[in-house]
């Protein structure tokens, strides 16, 4: 599972601190094996101290030169982002790689994407949606082929009445 994002912007922070808390320490109660890594420049003390008490579970990066490694890597992308900027391009970088997404309600609000990512609106639902595409390889094909089909009608070329390509 990943988070990407600037970890000195505090939607991010506050958003990360969020899901620890509320989702993802519940999830390694239940199952020790996910690894949660927070990819993103300048994470501050809070998310190193999260590394820390659950070194087996919780990497973070701080600056990495390319976020490419984590998109392959990870199963997972997670937006928890509920104010502030730039959930937009996180959603449409998780969907142009290809990769499974949760996010929040405020993350997807801009986007009319209900089919080709999940959108959580509590714990207890990006919990479930986690556990649902980590347990059903066709629920991941389903995301993955709507993500595909969404990014090849993402921009169409056209005619306007003068004839020129927009």
């Amino acid at each position: 599972i990943m988070i990407v994002g600037s970890m000195n912007w505090y939607p991010n922070v506050e958003g990360t601190i969020w899901f620890i808390e509320n989702v993802f320490l519940d999830l390694i109660k239940k199952n020790s094996r996910y690894k949660l890594y927070i990819v993103g420049n300048k994470p501050p003390e809070v998310l190193k101290d999260f590394e820390k008490k659950y070194p087996n579970n919780i990497e973070v990066t701080g600056f990495v030169e390319s976020t490419e490694i984590y998109y392959k890597m990870c199963d997972i992308s997670i937006i928890p982002v509920f104010r502030g900027t730039g959930a937009k391009i996180k959603v449409l970088e998780s969907i142009c790689r290809g990769i499974p997404t949760i996010c929040s309600d405020f993350a997807a609000k801009d986007y009319d994407i209900s089919d080709e990512i999940m959108v959580a609106t509590s714990s207890e639902d990006f919990y479930n949606k986690i556990v649902l595409i980590d347990s059903s390889s066709e629920v991941r094909m389903h995301l993955y082929e709507r993500m595909m089909n969404y990014i090849a009608n993402y921009y169409v070329l056209s005619e306007d009445v003068y004839g020129a390509l927009r």
